[in-house]
């Protein structure tokens, strides 16, 4: 075997090498975020009305799940900032002497 194929050979498996240890440097996650709306309406509070508050009020979050990859050491901070992106929102009133409320939620959660 000459030199410069055994040169070659070294090259090739430093390369895989390197390439491996790049790929076990990462975890990875499945993550998802899930919106919903849940609306209370007073027994008796006229339908238009109910249409009324649930069109104003409702949020359209965007349902998305995605896989999370970070290199180890930043894996932990990008599953907390992913799982940050979760919020919630509860609002009561009164509507022409009729009672609802609103429980909003948009959760975003990954797989331990």
């Amino acid at each position: 075997m000459s030199k410069f194929e055994t040169m070659n050979k070294l090259f090739f498996a430093a390369i895989a090498a390197f390439a491996f240890t790049l790929t076990s440097c990462q975890k990875c996650t499945d993550c998802a975020c899930v919106g919903n709306n849940t609306f209370e309406f007073a027994d008796g509070m006229p339908q238009a009305d109910q249409d009324f508050i649930t069109d104003v009020y409702t949020q359209d979050y965007q349902d998305n799940s995605q896989e999370l990859c970070e290199k180890r050491g930043d894996f932990d901070d990008a599953v907390s900032s992913y799982e940050a992106s979760s919020l919630s929102f509860e609002e009561s009133q009164t509507y022409q002497g009729n009672d609802w409320s609103l429980k909003t939620s948009y959760d975003c959660t990954c797989e331990e």
